[in-house]
């Protein structure tokens, strides 16, 4: 119920000069929380995603995350944070629904469209 890991974001995700634009923080976010549910065979539809700024986000910087996962019935809530040399940098809370990653195609077939 549990992750770690290390992120740098490049260039591309500046906001602004030398620090990650919000909107990408949120994204890797739910991005990484969900993937974070398929690993444990659940896949769910985010229903809600908060996230707290406590200070800016280096760019080309190795950052550590942490994330944990709690489930309920039908329900999955994450949170996760954002650190650098121990100081949290970013938090997030989120929500999903909880549904079977078995049911999910290998390959989202939007990927083999033309």
């Amino acid at each position: 119920d549990r992750a770690s890991g290390t992120v740098a974001f490049p260039l591309a995700y500046e906001g602004p000069p030398g620090m990650v634009h919000g909107g990408f923080l949120a994204v890797f976010f739910d991005s990484v929380m969900q993937h974070h549910h398929c690993d444990a065979g659940v896949a769910g539809k985010t229903t809600s995603l908060t996230v707290e700024y406590r200070r800016p986000t280096p760019l080309l910087t190795t950052l550590a995350f942490e994330l944990e996962r709690v489930p309920e019935e039908k329900r999955l809530h994450s949170t996760g944070r954002i650190t650098l040399d121990g100081v949290v940098l970013c938090e997030a809370r989120m929500s999903a629904v909880a549904g079977d990653r078995s049911r999910l195609p290998e390959v989202s077939p939007r990927r083999n469209a033309t």
